[in-house]
């Protein structure tokens, strides 16, 4: 039996429209040692985006040292491993690595040979299983390991042919990767997926029991046969769409080739993030309903506002006041045109985060359609399309 807590996506360092969240992630870190020290598991995952940015603060880099060296307190025996998101700088990750092995943690920022990408996961002196632990990358940074092979291939081959080299001694294996996989309901997250290639599950092959997924935000799984798949989600939410639960998942595997099982842990230290109101009307009448809908508890609030102009220049002062005097953390407005040409899904009517993260072309179409009230036209759809590849490439 092996026994695995799976998490990913802290994001530490993320400032939530001007709110530091340092906070929110040293109560989680917290609370993550108590359900270590409790559940005593064989090892700790963290499949990917460890930090919000590639260069985290001084402070946002102490966090993530004394909180592993906590974990590690809470369970001398158990290893943890680390593996690169595409928020993370492999190289920073990574620099360290000497060090952290005093700790039993393993990070993983960079592809190697296969081979070195199994990690036996230890309980004494006894082998309980195994973990393969791949980083983010695109399709294009991967290893070749077959002549010709398409960039969308390449993950898949990379993992098969990790797992392949495990021994046969019906130990159970954990895949771990931070990646967009199909099967998956991530259509609340696409402001958080950006423009990150999808893989198929059954492009990494069989061989497995478990596979540990970063990069989509909400806690889901996938069950094929008798492995199974699952994003463990946030432990914190990361956008205004993630107004679901957070938790880290807890995971027994017996032994190859019997189905994993899930306990999800929940952590209810999240400050929650609340849109208001639920249908947008216009400033005055939004003022009049926050004052009358006061927040219970510290919340992340995201103001919506339709109008068939633009506001006036005191409306983001208004609104975070009414906001403030209501018990809540003003984040920003989201303005909803109203007029005949426009629409919710327009770029104005965007918020910071879904801009940034966005797919490009999705963008331009929408800015061509909002500026000339036209269709953009498949030619120029098609070398849109073009620029963005060569730029991936």
């Amino acid at each position: 039996m092996m026994k695995i807590l799976h998490t990913s996506d802290w994001h530490i360092g993320q400032q939530f429209y001007n709110h530091d969240r340092a906070e929110e992630h040293l109560a989680f870190f917290v609370w993550l040692a108590e359900m270590v020290k409790a559940h005593q598991p064989d090892a700790l995952l963290v499949s990917g985006d460890v930090f919000h940015t590639g260069m985290p603060s001084a402070a946002s880099r102490k966090l993530y040292t004394d909180s592993l060296l906590k974990l590690h307190e809470a369970c001398r025996e158990m290893q943890i491993i680390v593996t690169a998101g595409n928020h993370d700088s492999s190289s920073f990750l990574e620099a360290d690595g000497n060090l952290w092995d005093l700790a039993r943690v393993k990070v993983v920022g960079h592809f190697m040979r296969p081979e070195d990408h199994v990690i036996r996961v230890m309980r004494g002196e006894e082998i309980v299983g195994y973990v393969v632990a791949l980083p983010h990358s695109y399709p294009q940074n991967i290893p070749v390991l077959v002549d010709g092979a398409e960039r969308a291939d390449r993950l898949g081959a990379f993992a098969k042919e990790a797992v392949s080299g495990i021994a046969q001694d019906g130990l159970p294996v954990v895949l771990m990767a931070h990646t967009t996989v199909s099967g998956f309901d991530f259509s609340e997250k696409l402001e958080s997926v950006g423009t990150i290639d999808t893989v198929t599950l059954d492009s990494f092959g069989e061989g497995f029991d478990y596979m540990a997924l970063g990069h989509i935000h909400m806690p889901q799984s996938v069950v094929d046969g008798s492995r199974m798949a699952r994003y463990c989600g946030t432990p914190i939410p990361i956008g205004f769409s993630e107004d679901f639960g957070h938790s880290v998942s807890l995971v027994s595997l017996s032994q190859r080739g019997e189905l994993p099982v899930v306990e999800e842990l929940a952590f209810e230290g999240t400050v929650p993030v609340k849109t208001v109101p639920f249908h947008p009307v216009g400033l005055d009448e939004t003022l009049d309903y926050i004052a009358k809908h006061p927040f219970s508890e510290k919340t992340y609030v995201r103001v919506q506002i339709s109008s068939k102009t633009y506001l006036p220049m005191d409306s983001a002062d208004r609104v975070a006041k009414a906001v403030a005097e209501a018990g809540g953390l003003y984040c920003l407005i989201k303005l909803v045109r109203t007029d005949e040409q426009s629409d919710a899904s327009t770029v104005s009517s965007m918020d910071v985060s879904e801009l940034r993260e966005a797919d490009p072309l999705d963008i331009a179409c929408r800015y061509y359609q909002e500026k000339h009230h036209l269709e953009l036209g498949d030619e120029l759809k098609e070398m849109l399309k073009q620029v963005c590849e060569d730029l991936k490439a």
